[in-house]
């Protein structure tokens, strides 16, 4: 971990990282109601601000989930799946 002392504090360095899936349009996607009237384009996996090796580690993790997180998400789009209309 970087920390830098100067103007009498103690400063860590911080990032910030996003990671999202974007998603294809449901074949119902027009029967969705989402708050803003917008229609869902991603999916946000993950969202960390910390120091440089904490944000990196959860990257990592997410990572190596992905492979099982991906076709559960898929799943959503096949032709049998029941419809996304909240009812």
């Amino acid at each position: 971990m970087t920390v830098l002392a100067f103007g009498g504090g103690v400063h860590v360095a911080m990032v910030e990282a996003k990671a999202v899936l974007p998603l294809p349009r449901l074949p119902d996607a027009e029967l969705v109601d989402v708050a803003e009237g917008d229609r869902i384009q991603e999916l946000e996996l993950l969202r960390i601000w910390g120091p440089p090796a904490v944000v990196a580690s959860a990257l990592d993790a997410l990572g190596a989930h992905l492979e099982e997180l991906i076709p559960k998400i898929g799943a959503l789009y096949t032709h049998d799946a029941a419809p996304q209309d909240g009812g």
